[in-house]
């Protein structure tokens, strides 16, 4: 009984709801065409200078020490501090993830390097490059044996801009949250009215 009683009054609840929502179905549309179409008016004017980005991968070379033991060049760490604070880029040691030889990863540095010239951002990459090289040439020239620092594979330069607008996303956001807004504000008002009146009847 009391279970039927309370689908019964769920039904009611639920009806309340949807009469409400319709009674104020104006508002609703109007307040949400309004939200959508500011954020159309955003999105088209909205055009940020295009930002590339660009990356290098750099495997550090190696040396035989005097117990004839292979011997990197020089630690990647310490590497990419250097290049970070002498180049406009971000140095860093790839992960476990991006590199499953745990051997290989502690010789390469991935370098990326962001700018609005593509053309910069290969001279960027490549001065680095040689400027990486010219460094260990320095370092190994007392050593018979080395396998010397090199780029793996070429400049990989990403087609699109990194920080291109996602216009579509903001216009769906902007549309599901006035949504939301716009039933939360009308469920508002119409319980002030329906308070201001109770009031009004005690009075």
């Amino acid at each position: 009984m009391n279970e039927t009683k309370n689908n019964y009054e769920d039904e009611i609840d639920l009806r309340e709801i949807f009469k409400t929502i319709f009674e104020y179905k104006k508002y609703i549309f109007v307040f949400i065409f309004l939200i959508t179409s500011l954020s159309i008016i955003y999105v088209i004017k909205i055009n940020p200078v295009p930002i590339y980005q660009g990356k290098i991968l750099i495997e550090i070379g190696e040396i035989q020490n005097k117990n004839f033991q292979p011997t990197i060049i020089e630690n990647a760490s310490d590497l990419s501090y250097i290049l970070n604070q002498m180049f406009v880029v971000e140095a860093k040691l790839p992960t476990k993830k991006d590199i499953g030889n745990l051997v290989l990863q502690s010789r390469l540095i991935e370098v990326i390097s962001e700018n609005e010239n593509i053309d910069k951002i290969n001279e960027t990459l490549e001065n680095l490059k040689n400027y990486i090289i010219e460094k260990h040439k320095l370092d190994t020239q007392f050593y018979e044996n080395v396998i010397m620092t090199k780029q793996i594979g070429n400049v990989k330069i990403e087609d699109e801009a990194i920080n291109k607008p996602k216009k579509k996303l903001i216009v769906s956001v902007a549309f599901i949250s006035s949504l939301i807004i716009s039933i939360f504000l009308v469920f508002l008002i119409d319980f002030i009215k329906k308070e201001t009146k109770r009031d009004k009847t005690i009075i």
